[in-house]
């Protein structure tokens, strides 16, 4: 993972994520990521909101500093999560004849088309077995 990958729950933590439900402290994306950027991290940031060249900005972060602290352990992702069952158990399998039987029933032709692509490359099932 590069560093600007590992910068990511900085700029969440500052701009929010609506999708997560994480209320923002009234900065956008692209200027919490300047900000980020800039100071080299959220929390050289916040140890020196006193240099951020905008008094509107200072004034927002400086508000809503505890909850940009506990957003950021909010968008926290646990990478070593142990998996009930193993990953390979996770993969999608389809059984690509009656699959692509249902879609010719349907007149489905650009998903048809897809399905077919897929089930050749991956190798799922004959030409003759999908009745091609």
């Amino acid at each position: 993972m590069g560093s600007a990958a590992k910068l990511i729950g900085d700029v969440l933590a500052i701009s929010g994520d609506s999708v997560d439900n994480i209320p923002g402290a009234g900065i956008g994306r692209k200027t919490a990521a300047g900000l980020i950027r800039e100071f080299g991290g959220l929390e050289k940031l916040l140890a020196n909101i006193d240099k951020v060249k905008s008094m509107r900005n200072r004034e927002k972060l400086a508000a809503a500093r505890e909850q940009i602290l506990q957003n950021r352990k909010m968008v926290e992702l646990d990478c070593h999560t142990e998996l009930p069952i193993g990953i390979d158990d996770l993969r999608i399998r389809p059984d690509y004849a009656p699959l692509i039987a249902q879609l010719e029933k349907c007149e489905f032709k650009s998903l048809l088309q897809e399905v077919k692509d897929e089930a050749a490359r991956v190798g799922g099932s004959t030409q003759q077995e999908m009745k091609l």
